[in-house]
């Protein structure tokens, strides 16, 4: 009897040994907290046997009343000593209260082996003011689709929050977070709708490292690095930034959830009132640059020169400083383009213009730039600043010398004297001046203050009537040549009376139209596009157009031809008339040759309307 009962005992104890040993907790972080401070509920369960099939997925949490979950994570942990198993099963809730008091957290359960087991009450003071009318962000108790961790968190920071307008702010989108974990769960980042900035996005590798934060140590992760121009002055906010991160719903399923940072504002100071004439705007530090690529050339020829902003500033809002030179020189519009980065202290690099200028005549020039101004944030002062200037020589027929004009001072009141010798001694030179003496005219009064005993003023007031009479004959005689007087080819002078007098024949004379070849002009230019020889097709498409717009014998400007285009054949045909001139212009002197024109598809689109016109 007594072996028999000592068995019993030794059967069950072995068994109890078999039979999984359990344990389910429920513990708080704190038991009392601020009014909006976060508290972390553990619910851990503690297996020891056999049986490890049970998940966290089979606890079942309390309706969390007068709490708001912010964040629900799970963990499980297993272990084998000596052939014995341990599972340790724990389910994290980050709670946050809605109101002010004592509150409780009803007990959580879970069923293992058809045995329920469940936690003890936990009971939390909430103390501090809770304000009116509040109520929870989320009225889902127990909700599927997670907010990450409160520990973690996203901030947009930028380096200056009072910068001037248009200077460059670096800024970063930074994550911080205790779980590791997190930062490759990382799926999007979302870039908020920017008003009054311009936000250009780096090229750079997310960076990571452990920093402390608020008196804690957090992990790091620079999302994203932009470089900042604010172009609107005053109070400007830069709205929220969202990340999303895959966070677990369930054993099956996951939900992206985002996290957002705050909106980040900045004050932006307007520039100094002095502003330079010629500052369009430009901030930071530039230089400026002039090349070309010849000094030496002939006319009609063309040479390409290149202006350059160089530096560190918002290069997307500038161009490049115009051109100074010599009205001789024929400038055609530029052509530009850019070389620059986005750094850490703005863009940098360079703008570029090429320009092509063709001379009309031979001689020396030099070509600048017009100054070029900006304001130095550092310094805080204006710049005025201005390229080196380039000398060119051009070989060539010079420009010639403007026609002089001189007018005839000619006089009805011949000149006399009491010399007699003087009446002779009229030049007939073409430059000289004719100035007569009104003598003959002297008033009665001033002619009877002389004494009656000077007789030879009789004599003198004769020749005097003689000599007006003589200067009339010779003025007509006179005018009369200078009108029968034909043009002399190096003649440098031509008077009034010709210029009036040609004047009136223009406007009573008919037009005169010129004739043209066309015919000639129309096969040559077949001739060059089927062997395509580009400059010599578009040389003679020049002049053949030139001859249909210019049907008087008159030097008209390009604006003037143009008019007479409209004129002729309407806006249409004048409007097209023109770009196939500035085609021609360009394909004379662009620096590098289009081949994908093809001269015969072009001739054969233009012959049609070529032939039309003329």
């Amino acid at each position: 009897m007594n072996k028999t009962l000592l068995f019993s005992f030794i059967f069950l104890f072995i068994s109890t040994l078999s039979i999984a040993q359990i344990s389910f907790e429920a513990t708080a972080s704190k038991s009392e907290i601020e009014f909006g401070e976060r508290v972390r509920i553990s619910f851990t369960l503690s297996l020891e046997g056999k049986n490890m099939r049970t998940s966290s997925q089979s606890i079942s949490l309390p309706d969390f009343e007068d709490f708001e979950i912010l964040h629900r994570s799970f963990s499980e942990s297993s272990q084998y000593i000596n052939g014995n198993a341990s599972k340790q099963i724990t389910q994290q809730i980050i709670l946050l209260p809605t109101k002010t008091g004592n509150l409780k957290i009803n007990p959580a359960s879970i069923t293992v082996d058809g045995k329920t087991y469940k936690t003890k009450t936990l009971k939390i003071k909430v103390v501090g003011e809770a304000p009116k009318n509040n109520s929870p962000r989320n009225t889902n108790k127990n909700p599927q689709i997670q907010a990450p961790n409160p520990e973690t968190f996203v901030d947009f920071e930028i380096d200056n929050s009072n910068p001037y307008f248009n200077e460059s702010i670096y800024g970063e989108l930074v994550l911080y977070t205790k779980n590791y974990t997190l930062l490759n769960r990382i799926n999007t980042i979302h870039p908020p709708n920017l008003k009054g900035v311009t936000a250009i996005p780096l090229d750079s590798k997310k960076k990571v490292e452990q920093v402390e934060k608020n008196g804690d140590i957090y992990i790091k992760a620079v999302l994203n690095e932009y470089v900042i121009y604010p172009i609107r002055t005053g109070k400007l906010e830069i709205p929220a930034f969202d990340v999303g991160v895959i966070e677990n719903i369930n054993f099956f399923n996951q939900e992206e959830v985002k996290i957002s940072s705050k909106p980040t504002i900045i004050k932006v100071k307007e520039l100094p009132t002095n502003k330079p004439n010629n500052f369009s705007g430009a901030v930071g530090n530039f230089s400026v640059n002039i090349s070309s690529d010849k000094t030496k050339l002939s006319t009609n020829s063309s040479l390409n020169v290149e202006v350059e902003v160089i530096g560190n500033g918002n290069f997307k809002l500038l161009k490049t400083p115009k051109l100074k030179t010599s009205n001789d020189l024929e400038i055609y519009s530029p052509k530009y383009r850019d070389a620059y980065q986005a750094t850490r202290s703005g863009l940098k690099g360079k703008i570029a213009s090429n320009t092509v200028i063709v001379p009309n005549y031979g001689g020396n020039y030099s070509i600048t730039t017009e100054p070029f101004s900006y304001f130095d944030p550092q310094e805080k002062t204006y710049k005025t600043i201005k390229s080196k200037e380039i000398s060119i020589h051009v070989d060539g027929k010079p420009k010639p010398k403007p026609k002089k004009i001189i007018a005839s001072k000619v006089s009805k009141n011949i000149n006399s004297t009491s010399d007699n010798s003087n009446l002779d001694s009229i030049s007939d030179s073409k430059s000289e001046d004719n100035n007569f003496d009104l003598s003959p005219f002297i008033s009665p009064e001033i002619a009877s203050n002389s004494t009656n005993s000077n007789w030879y003023l009789y004599v003198i007031s004769t020749l005097l009537i003689a000599s007006s009479i003589f200067g009339f004959i010779w003025y007509k005689k006179r005018e009369k040549s200078i009108n029968e007087e034909s043009d002399s080819e190096t003649s440098n002078y031509v008077t009034t009376a010709e210029i009036k007098k040609n004047k009136t024949e223009e406007k009573q004379a008919e037009i005169v139209i010129p004739t043209y070849n066309f015919n000639s002009d129309i096969d040559e230019l077949n001739r060059l596009s089927v062997n395509n020889e580009s400059k010599e097709y578009f040389s003679l498409l020049e002049k053949t157009l030139n001859k249909i717009a210019n049907t008087t014998n008159s030097f008209d400007s390009l604006g003037e031809l143009k008019q007479k285009m409209n004129q002729k054949y309407g806006e249409s045909d004048a409007e097209y008339w023109n770009e196939l001139i500035a085609k021609c212009q360009t394909e004379k002197y662009a620096p590098i040759t289009d081949n994908s024109v093809n001269l015969i598809d072009f001739h054969s689109k233009i012959k049609e309307k070529l032939t039309t016109w003329i």
